[in-house]
């Protein structure tokens, strides 16, 4: 019986002995906790000067939602700088092809980063364009704005992961040929002002390697509860410290396309549209360089102050007209869109008038404060509404500075409510270019 107890107590040692020298691969690999992983990731940052990598985007969750769901490839190039400021900060480069959504039409997209400002190429209007990050928006930066790792690259690397919710660690895999800690994070809500009115993962996957914890795959994850939708973005060839030139940063102008330079803070440079009384006479009209074309009905109606908006108010300001009601389905998906458009164009010769119609003045304040909105309500609008012979709603009107019909929208089913509201974005830029160019 002694020499029993004698080898029980020995075959416990042992057992402890293995335990503590990690003698089960598996156990060990998963020792590390899932925020460990990012304080990892974000150290490994930043002893990196230049990244290079091909990138893969590709959608994933519910197969009901995949032929709505962008796709593309590209090269992808950063490069560790110095700021105007004398910080040190990134600037980056994406160029590839891709779709918007499964069944569209592929595109090529160029997109540069330099500090706080983009440039990238605009299809549409033929143009190259740079702005401020925050404010920066149009078609061509679609595929720019889903295949990027901001998260790893930005003032505090990593901080929406390293402040998640949750961490579940996962089984390692092989990704791209590198083997990669797998750790699935659940977000805090976002509640800046800056997030509202826009769709933002509540949790994702981080693929990081085990040799140098950068990402190699990072699937974000939207999920409703009824359905999840994710992006999944893959990193191959990642490759650190290579050489980068100052061209390779470059966005490059294609022929027969135009240099949009940089706004000043306040928006396009300002410009007397209405001439002073000396330089202009009494019955001077304004003077700019606008196309012919149809004038918007007469209207004047109050917003939500009291203050009048009516065709005098708005002469020498590009307006968007958005036609709504509280009782209007399809209005919930546009209205958080226009939102965020009147934050873009902020502190700029741009309003975003919201007519709500037949709605009523208290019910409407009411449905904007909840939701937070930032476009401008005009209440008791249903005479507006029958002015601009308004049979769909939502209906959206451009209007530029003279009062001249430059586009009326309204919802397609060949597009969803984001592709409408940055051709409208788009239309309003090339305005404001036109009158600054005047």
């Amino acid at each position: 019986m002694q020499n029993i107890s004698k080898l029980s107590a020995l075959l416990s040692v042992l057992v402890a002995f293995t335990a503590l020298c990690g003698a089960t691969p598996t156990a060990s690999a998963q020792a590390t906790d899932g925020r460990g992983l990012f304080e990892a990731a974000a150290r490994a940052i930043e002893g990196v000067d230049t990244i290079t990598a091909r990138m893969t985007l590709e959608g994933g969750g519910s197969k009901s939602f995949l032929q709505f769901m962008p796709s593309g490839e590209g090269v992808f190039r950063a490069k560790r700088i110095e700021s105007d400021e004398g910080e040190p900060a990134w600037a980056t480069r994406i160029v590839g092809a891709g779709k918007d959504r499964g069944d569209g039409e592929e595109y090529t997209f160029d997109a540069a980063t330099m500090g706080d400002e983009i440039t990238w190429i605009e299809h549409r209007s033929k143009s190259v364009n740079t702005s401020k990050l925050d404010r920066a928006r149009g078609v061509g930066l679609s595929m720019r704005l889903q295949m990027n790792i901001d998260e790893l690259l930005s003032e505090e690397p990593l901080a929406r992961e390293l402040d998640g919710l949750s961490f579940e660690l996962k089984e390692r895999e092989t990704v791209a040929g590198v083997v990669c800690d797998v750790v699935q994070v659940e977000y805090a809500q976002d509640n800046s002002p800056g997030a509202r009115g826009k769709a933002k993962a509540n949790k994702a996957v981080w693929y990081l390697g085990v040799e140098d914890h950068l990402p190699r795959r990072i699937e974000r994850i939207t999920d409703a509860d009824i359905v999840a939708i994710s992006l999944i973005l893959t990193l191959e060839d990642v490759r650190l410290n290579a050489e980068i030139t100052p061209e390779d940063l470059q966005v490059d102008v294609p022929d027969g396309y135009k240099k949009i330079e940089p706004r000043a803070a306040g928006g396009v440079p300002k410009r007397n549209l209405r001439p002073t009384a000396v330089e202009r006479g009494e019955n001077a009209s304004v003077v700019s360089k606008t196309p012919s074309r149809d004038k918007a009905p007469s209207f004047s109606v109050l917003d939500a102050s009291g203050t009048t908006v009516s065709n005098e108010t708005q002469a020498g300001r590009v307006s968007v007209i958005y036609f709504w009601g509280t009782w209007c389905v399809p209005c919930r998906a546009y209205s958080p869109l226009i939102s965020g458009l009147a934050e873009t164009f902020a502190g700029q010769d741009v309003d975003i008038l919201a007519p709500a119609v037949r709605s009523g003045p208290a019910k409407a304040k009411a449905f904007m404060k909840e939701k937070a909105y930032t476009h401008r309500l005009l209440v008791d609008a249903d005479t507006m509404a029958r002015s601009f012979r308004v049979r769909v709603y939502p209906t959206i009107f451009v209007i530029d500075e003279t009062g001249g019909i430059v586009a009326t929208e309204t919802p397609s089913k060949d597009e969803t409510p984001e592709q409408l509201i940055e051709r409208i974005e788009q239309l309003v830029r090339d305005e404001l270019t036109r009158i600054g160019e005047g």
